[in-house]
């Protein structure tokens, strides 16, 4: 799911919610309609809504509809700004937004790059998970369900990890705290020692990649991401690395970053590693077997058999797409 900054994304909420532009029941519309996919039992609507690309529930970037809402006329912003009322429509959003992030991660690992963008990028775990014990409950129940590493990343411009962004320590410090006010406190006390193991194996990788004593962590990690850009024009070979696309170049050197992240013990989910690198064969197999057809296939008439079975046309119209094929 891509996100976007537009106007255009207005356009299609208020249409998804058949409410004319402007309408201030727009944000009513959508915390309806964010609360029905968190209750559902039905896993294939969830994810149906999460293959949609302009996001018109604001599942994602949830300030740019708040600052929407508050700039239109007609919307109460006294709800929209009051995230201390409990009562208030931005909590109510809020504690459906959980339970969602909560079944998202119950039912698959598809779309941890997802929720970790939320509760990581978009400080929903740092603000509004920690508001009221039931959301603390459910950042737990996340945590049981994929440990400390998913607290430790996010995916805003690329994957980000916590050796260059300090808040992703302050949202693993905050499981630390609510599994304390669960009573927790063993996994609490474990929580705590792995942070700082980590912690103190990040500066090992801090001292080999720095190229002086008084370099900062952020040039430090222009080295990293160096290292992992020779590694792979070398693997790949100069001609390879020129003609692949430069969301993949970046994704192998944040996959390079990662492993050494893991080597180190500062990360312990290979799982990262590995949707880096898949996300490069997607892209590169489908540029190389699919993008440079698409023009070619969008031109073609496919012609029924006159003598095909029903069993075949049954087949055949179950396979038809629509603006690809024309079936005549």
């Amino acid at each position: 799911m891509k996100i976007l900054k537009h106007k255009e994304i207005f356009d299609r909420s208020y249409a998804y919610c058949n409410l004319p532009y402007g309408d201030p029941a727009l944000l009513a519309c959508i915390i309806e309609k964010v609360t029905e996919l968190a209750n559902t039992k039905n896993w294939s609507l969830i994810e149906k809504y999460l293959d949609i690309d302009d996001d018109p529930l604001f599942i994602l970037n949830r300030a740019i509809l708040v600052s929407h809402c508050a700039s239109q006329k007609g919307f109460d912003t006294s709800t929209i700004e009051n995230m201390l009322d409990l009562n208030s429509p931005l909590n109510n959003w809020a504690d459906s937004i959980s339970k969602l992030l909560l079944r998202i991660v119950q039912q698959t690992k598809d779309y941890d790059y997802l929720v970790q963008q939320i509760l990581n990028y978009e400080d929903f775990l740092f603000y509004e998970m920690r508001i009221t014990p039931e959301r603390k409950q459910i950042v737990c129940k996340i945590y049981d369900l994929r440990g400390i590493d998913f607290f430790l990343i996010h995916y805003m411009g690329g994957q980000t990890t916590a050796h260059n962004d300090d808040a992703l320590w302050n949202n693993a410090n905050l499981i630390v705290e609510f599994l304390n006010e669960s009573g927790r406190q063993e996994e609490a006390t474990r929580v705590t020692e792995e942070i700082k193991n980590r912690k103190e194996k990040f500066k090992d990788i801090i001292a080999e990649y720095s190229t002086i004593d008084s370099e900062s962590i952020s040039e430090t990690f222009k080295n990293i991401r160096l290292a992992g850009e020779r590694f792979w024009v070398d693997y790949l070979s100069p001609y390879v690395w020129q003609k692949i696309d430069q969301s993949s170049r970046r994704e192998l050197v944040d996959a390079f970053v990662t492993e050494i992240m893991l080597k180190n013990g500062v990360l312990k989910g290979w799982s990262q590693v590995v949707l880096s690198l898949c996300k490069v064969l997607e892209r590169e197999t489908a540029d190389i077997l699919f993008t440079k057809w698409i023009e070619l296939i969008k031109k073609s008439v496919f012609i029924i058999p006159s003598n095909a079975s029903d069993k075949a046309l049954k087949r055949i119209k179950s396979r038809e797409i629509e603006g690809v094929l024309d079936f005549v």
